[in-house]
């Protein structure tokens, strides 16, 4: 591509000038040098890359292959690009206390090629010097010296211990407002940081994208609210206690969206209890509640119970009815013949089986009788002796323990039938017991319920007095209900009347908060409005507004809103920009310290692109050249303008390509 030489008025069209006591970038980088060692005899082979920094703009430059020198298909086309201009912002980043400066993948890389590389760097922090070391190899080795005399060199030469880096990160921390600090304490940094060094993958979205899934970076799980009250917080347009204030409203408002879900719930559990209430009471005897204090109708209701239980024992001990009596007789009498009925199969049970084992043990000595002296045709069969347990018993060849020499078969044969006579005598009266339980069971539910009709027909005072205090402990219950139910729905009626109060006074707060917020964002609004119209044209209008949710809203209008992916790119890099400037005159906690990483869409005009270049060019010259407050370190494939490239101060050492390894920013191919 073509570089473009464009026309530019000699000035910027609003005046800026730094407030008196900034003259430095809170946070910039003096030097990096890319070492394999922190020290090594060779110097030279050593050295893998070494920047030198100024405060405004660096631009890293990576030049793609020439369009008119390299037309043909299947010519190499990515010299501007792979050549590590993203990793040398990781690397700026790891060392500002990022956890990694690249992909898994990447770091493996790394850590397989290198057995160490240090990435040290001299960067002045709050006016203060500090050295600082991490080793990208074995990223747990790292180190930070705060000082007035020591160089990367005297590093080099004489490595440190590896320690003082907290110390370095804390005073990191300290670039962060008491409202930032607020809302993150002692991670404040942490969230401020992807706003200050973006991710490349993010493409400049908007002013609030910082942080892709892609590179695999440290991302601060942040809301979109989140990320704009830390832009407020660093522009100075967030009051101290607006972050409070809005807690405040998201807790009331989530425990009002509780209560309203939970109180329709409430107030039906207590109408269930007023009804049970209201049914149960009119049924006891000598029984009126008022009904307006549940409390009093409760203890009157405890009250009376207790006098019918002092009275129970005098009731308890006058004699039944009659016919009450003989009821209850009736029903003892069928439970009794139930009983033994119960027991009798029981017994049964246990009997039946041993009348059961002495009939078959009787059938089989009549057997063995029979077969006396007679042969065994099965034992043949089987080529066993021939004869049967009688006849062997007879030859002595075994002892006859059951059969005796006086033995008669028809004795032998009558006991036997006895003993089957009453095994079977005995099944059958347990199947006719069996058969008659349920009949048992009908008579005593009959006879309990004339029992019951009975007491109904002649009740006595005792179970007249028992079923009232019954019916009174049940009402004590359901008056316990209603006071719990009739508490819950008070108590939350009036938490919700309180939250209302408190929520009304709060975002009467908020609206004053934002009101005075709008006054202070008119400064960076217009600031805002100069870089836009320095980039796009001056018949355009950039503003920047609070929306309804209090967030930051950039714009660019025309007769109309303009947008598209490269006006949304044009937005972000203008409000970042807006932001160092507007740290610069003294407004807001920005550190001025800035790296945008290949911000250039692909759709963006190139006049646009380069309009940025000529704009921080023009910023410069604004300030006195030692005293320039901010830092701004911005890579970059297409070519900066003619004049900002080779051989002057804007540019960061020589030019990265990706035609060959030596071209690469760790020299080496991954």
């Amino acid at each position: 591509m073509n570089a473009i030489q464009t026309t530019f008025e000699n000035e910027l069209a609003r005046q800026i000038s730094a407030q008196e006591n900034i003259s430095e970038p809170a946070l910039w980088f003096k030097e990096l040098k890319l070492v394999k060692q922190l020290k090594s005899v060779s110097v030279s082979s050593n050295l893998i890359r070494e920047f030198s920094f100024n405060t405004g703009l660096n631009i890293l430059w990576a030049e793609p292959e020439k369009a008119d020198e390299n037309a043909n298909l299947y010519n190499d086309s990515f010299a501007g690009h792979s050549t590590g201009k993203t990793l040398f912002c990781r690397i700026l980043r790891f060392i500002l206390n990022e956890s990694n400066y690249g992909s898994a993948e990447l770091q493996e890389h790394v850590k397989a090629t290198f057995d160490s590389l240090w990435a040290v760097s001299e960067i002045r922090l709050n006016q203060q010097s500090w050295l600082v070391g991490r080793n990208l190899a074995i990223t747990s080795e790292h180190f930070a010296i705060q000082t007035s005399n020591l160089s990367i060199g005297n590093i080099l030469e004489s490595p440190p211990e590896f320690e003082g880096y907290k110390n370095f990160t804390k005073e990191l921390e300290s670039l962060c407002p008491p409202s930032l600090q607020n809302i993150y304490p002692d991670e404040s940094w942490k969230h401020l940081i992807p706003w200050i060094a973006r991710d490349q993958e993010e493409r400049f979205a908007s002013i609030i994208s910082w942080r892709s899934s892609l590179s695999e970076a440290d991302n601060p799980r942040t809301t979109k609210d989140d990320r704009h009250l830390i832009l407020r917080a660093m522009l100075k347009i967030l009051d101290e206690d607006e972050y409070t204030t809005r807690k405040t409203i998201d807790k009331l408002n989530e425990e009002n969206r509780a209560i309203e879900a939970n109180l329709p719930f409430k107030r039906r559990l207590l109408e269930q209890a007023k009804g049970r209430v209201n049914t149960l009471y009119p049924k006891i005897p000598k029984l009126t509640l008022e009904r307006a204090d549940l409390e009093a109708d409760k203890s009157h209701v405890t009250k009376q119970r207790e006098i019918r239980e002092e009275s129970l024992e005098h009731f308890e001990s006058l004699p039944e009815h009659e016919d009450v009596k003989q009821a209850r007789e009736d029903l003892q009498m069928e439970i009794s013949l139930r009983d033994i009925n119960k027991n009798r199969i029981t017994f049964l049970k246990k009997e039946i089986p041993n009348l059961e084992k002495r009939a078959k043990e009787k059938l089989i000595s009549v057997n063995r009788f029979k077969t006396r002296g007679l042969q065994d045709p099965s034992r043949i069969e089987k080529n066993w002796c021939p004869n049967s347990y009688q006849k062997a018993c007879d030859e002595g060849c075994v002892e006859d323990h059951e059969i005796g020499e006086n033995t008669i078969l028809s004795e032998l044969e009558a006991e036997a039938e006895e003993l089957n006579r009453n095994y079977e005598a005995k099944k059958a009266d347990l199947a006719k017991l069996e058969s008659q339980i349920d009949q048992f069971e009908a008579k005593i539910v009959k006879k309990r319920e004339a029992l019951q009709t009975t007491i109904k027909k002649h009740p006595s005072p005792a179970t007249k007095i028992q079923q009232q205090i019954d019916k009174l402990e049940l009402l004590e219950s359901y008056l316990e209900e209603e006071i719990e139910s009739a508490s819950n729905v008070r108590r939350d009626s009036k938490a919700l009347d309180e939250n209302h109060k408190e929520l009304e006074k709060n975002n009467a707060e908020l609206k004053q908060y934002k009101e005075e917020a709008n006054d202070k964002l008119k400064v960076f609004s217009d600031i805002f409005g100069d870089v836009t119209r320095a980039v796009v044209g001056s018949s355009i209008k950039g503003s920047v507004i609070l929306t309804k949710s209090s967030g930051l809203k950039p714009r660019i209008e025309k007769k109309r809103e303009l947008g598209g992916a490269a006006m949304e790119t044009v937005k972000t890099i203008a409000f970042d920009l807006a932001s160092m400037i507007h740290s610069a005159e003294g407004n807001g906690f920005h550190p001025r310290f800035l790296i945008h990483d290949g911000p250039r869409e692909s759709d963006m005009a190139q006049v646009m692109y380069e309009h940025f270049f000529r704009y921080m060019q023009k910023l410069e010259q604004e300030f006195p050249e030692d005293s320039i407050p901010f830092q701004y370190i911005l890579t970059t494939t297409t070519p900066p303008p003619l004049g900002m490239r080779e051989n002057t101060k804007w540019l960061l050492g020589e030019k990265l390509s990706g035609k060959d390894e030596s071209g690469r920013l760790l020299r080496q191919d991954f």
